[in-house]
C-alpha cells in the first residue's frame, strides 16, 4: 500500500503543537521572555493553553490511528477537538512568530547604524533600503508578467504554424509557404531554447541599442536609452523566450487531442482556420493553463539573469544594496526571502483563478 503524506500528518503537526508548548513555557519565565501577545495573558491562561496543546497532540494522535475502530460519536467528537487544536496552534505559533518579526521592523526602523547580528542586519536592509526592494520588485513583477503575456500570444501564433503543415488540400501556391514558416519556427525554437537567456539579453539589448544608435546619429547616449530602454530589451527578451516554450507546450496540446475532432469539423464545413480557432484551440489552451502559470513563476526567477544589461530587477537592487552596505550574505537572504513570498502568493493565487475558471468551464459545458 502506497505510503501517502497524511498518513502522517499527525507527527508533523505534534511537532508543531510540541514547539508552541516550548515557546508557551519559556514565556513563563521572566528570564526567557519570548516575543508575542501571550505574553501579556494571566499564568493561569497560559497553563491552560499549555494544557489543551498536550491534549491535543493527543487527540489529534488518537484521531489519526483509531478513528476507523472506536465509536461514531467518539469519532467525531474528537473530529472537532482536533479542529479546535489546529487553531491554537495556528492562534500560538502565528502571535509569536508575527510579533516577533513586526517588533524586529520596528527595532530597525528606529536604528541610525548598521547592527550586529545576520537577522538584525536584514531587518535593517529591509526596512532601510524598502525602496530599492519595492522597485526591484515591481521592476520583476512587470517584466515577467507582460513577459509571459506577449510570450503566450505569440506562442500561439507559432503553434498554429507549427501545426498547420502543408497537405494535399492547398493550393500548390501555399504549400511551400506553409512548408517555410514551418522550418523558421522550427529553427527559431531551437535557437531559443538551445542558447541561454543571459546571452539573448545580451545580444537583444546591444543589437538594438547599436541599431538605434545608427538611426540617431549624433545623438547622446542618454536620449538613445530613452528609445531603447533597459526595460523594452528585458521585456523582448522574456517574451521571446517564453513564445519558444509555451508554443511547444500548446503544440503538444494541440497533437494530444482526438484525431477524430479534426474530421468532425471538417465533416461540418468548417475550415482548417474555424475549427482551430472555434475546436482546437479552446481545448488546447485550457490544458496549458496549468503550464502558462509555471512559466511566470520560471520568468518570476529567470529575471534575475537581466541584471547583466543592469536592468532593475530585484536582483540588481540585490546586488547594488549589498556592495553599498558590504553586507553580501543578509542582503542576498532577504532577496530569497522576497522571491519565495512573491512566487508563493502568485502560484497560489493564479492557480485557484485556473482552477475555478476549469470548474467554471466544466459546469457550462455540463449544461
Amino acid at each position: 500500500m502506497k505510503t501517502r503524506f497524511r498518513d502522517f500528518a499527525w507527527l508533523w503537526v505534534g511537532f508543531l503543537g510540541v514547539l508552541a508548548v516550548v515557546l508557551i513555557a519559556l514565556s513563563l519565565k521572566e528570564s526567557h521572555q519570548t516575543y508575542g501577545l501571550i505574553n501579556y495573558l494571566p499564568f493561569v491562561l497560559k497553563i491552560l493553553a499549555i494544557s489543551a496543546l498536550i491534549l491535543g497532540i493527543a487527540t489529534d494522535f488518537a484521531y489519526s490511528s483509531f478513528r476507523g475502530k472506536m465509536p461514531f460519536w467518539l469519532s467525531k467528537a474528537l473530529r472537532y477537538a482536533r479542529y479546535a487544536y489546529y487553531v491554537l496552534i495556528a492562534v500560538s505559533l502565528g502571535d509569536l512568530v508575527l510579533v516577533w518579526l513586526i517588533s524586529k521592523l520596528i527595532d530597525a526602523a528606529g536604528w541610525t547604524s548598521m547592527p550586529e547580528g545576520d537577522v538584525n542586519v536584514m531587518a535593517y536592509l529591509l526596512v532601510s533600503e524598502r525602496k530599492s526592494w519595492a522597485s526591484g520588485l515591481w521592476e520583476t513583477f512587470r517584466a515577467s508578467l507582460l513577459g509571459t503575456l506577449i510570450g503566450f500570444l505569440l506562442a500561439v501564433l507559432l503553434s498554429y504554424v507549427r501545426t498547420n503543415e502543408p497537405t494535399r488540400r492547398d493550393k500548390k501556391a501555399v504549400q511551400p509557404l506553409k512548408y517555410g514558416l514551418v522550418k523558421l519556427e522550427k529553427v527559431y525554437a531551437g535557437i531559443v531554447r538551445g542558447t541561454p537567456m543571459m546571452v539573448q539579453a545580451c545580444i537583444i539589448y546591444y543589437a538594438g541599442f547599436a541599431l538605434v544608435r545608427s538611426l540617431m546619429p549624433g545623438s547622446p547616449i542618454s536620449q538613445v536609452n530613452q528609445v531603447w530602454s533597459l526595460f523594452l530589451s528585458a521585456l523582448i527578451t522574456v517574451s521571446l523566450n517564453s513564445a519558444a516554450y509555451l508554443a511547444e507546450v500548446l503544440r503538444g496540446g494541440i497533437e494530444g487531442l482526438d484525431k477524430g475532432q479534426r474530421e468532425a469539423y471538417l465533416a461540418l464545413g468548417m475550415s482548417e482556420r474555424q475549427g482551430m480557432l472555434r475546436v482546437v484551440y479552446p481545448q488546447a489552451i485550457k490544458a496549458s493553463l496549468p503550464s502558462l502559470v509555471n512559466e511566470l513563476i520560471n520568468n518570476i526567477k529567470g529575471t534575475s539573469i537581466l541584471t547583466v544589461i543592469g536592468y532593475g530587477e530585484l536582483m540588481f537592487a540585490t546586488t547594488s544594496i549589498a556592495g553599498k552596505t558590504y553586507q553580501y550574505l543578509p542582503a542576498y537572504f532577504v532577496a530569497a526571502i522576497l522571491y519565495l513570498v512573491l512566487i508563493l502568493v502568485l502560484s497560489k493565487s493564479l492557480n485557484a483563478l485556473v482552477n475555478k475558471a476549469l470548474s467554471l468551464r466544466r459546469k457550462a459545458v455540463a449544461q
